[in-house]
């Protein structure tokens, strides 16, 4: 296999070029500062139903995720300094509000839709 950047060409066995492709790969993600997206969450068989909706952003090394179900529950997401830190909030049938927050390890993965983990 050929490849080459810079006008310059090298041969390259398979083990080689998977590792130099590894190599970018992480330079690239490395190198996303910053990403921000809105999506959605559904499920499309026997029926098109939405689980939930959000936003994501991260810049530098911080991640927020904002996700929702109308009407049925919210959940706010921050990663920063090494910790996860999520606030819930639920309602019930009594249209009353409950509240969680809770603490956790960046080594989780957060979100129903964990962008940046999922591109790793």
């Amino acid at each position: 296999m050929i490849t080459g950047w810079c006008g310059g060409a090298k041969a390259l066995g398979s083990d080689e070029l998977l590792d130099e492709v590894k190599s970018g790969h992480q330079a690239a993600l490395n190198a996303i500062r910053t990403l921000s997206a809105t999506y959605l969450y559904e499920e499309t068989h026997p029926r098109r139903v939405v689980i939930s909706e959000g936003r994501y952003h991260r810049q530098g090394d911080w991640v927020r995720v904002e996700e929702s179900e109308k009407g049925k529950w919210a959940k706010d997401l921050l990663l920063k300094d090494g910790e996860v830190r999520t606030v819930h909030r639920q309602w019930d049938t009594g249209s009353r509000v409950q509240f969680a927050a809770e603490r956790a390890s960046s080594a989780m993965q957060f979100g129903l839709s964990d962008m940046y983990v999922a591109m790793h």
